[in-house]
């Protein structure tokens, strides 16, 4: 299996374009390594987007609150912003495993790879 670490969302993209099908993008890997070896998800290429700059942001805007795809659920748990803005999705977030795998699991691959599964 190839794993990569594209720099840029156009280096994932094209990722996924030329392995036709058979790569899958991975952040925390909490949930998507779990359905790799219980053979639910077939996959040649893993595409790491942890170094994707921005992709591990919370950014506050004006009217919206944008959390990239690379933010844990640590993350989440620990932004003072949400904390007093939003507390129904901090609460999720603690919600969601104990602290190992909070600090690891990314929001994104959690609703990705396991979307029937309750937080």
């Amino acid at each position: 299996m190839d794993y990569l670490f594209p720099t840029t969302v156009a280096q994932a993209i094209a990722i996924l374009s030329e392995r036709g099908g058979r790569a899958r993008l991975i952040a925390g890997g909490t949930d998507l390594m779990v359905a790799i070896h219980e053979g639910k998800i077939d996959a040649e290429t893993l595409v790491d987007i942890t170094r994707i700059p921005g992709l591990d942001q919370i950014a506050v805007g004006d009217e919206w609150v944008t959390v990239g795809a690379a933010v844990t659920f640590e993350m989440l748990r620990e932004s003072a912003y949400l904390r007093a803005c939003v507390p129904a999705l901090v609460d999720a977030a603690r919600s969601v495993g104990a602290a190992p795998i909070q600090a690891m699991a990314t929001w994104w691959s959690r609703w990705r790879w396991r979307p029937r599964r309750a937080w």
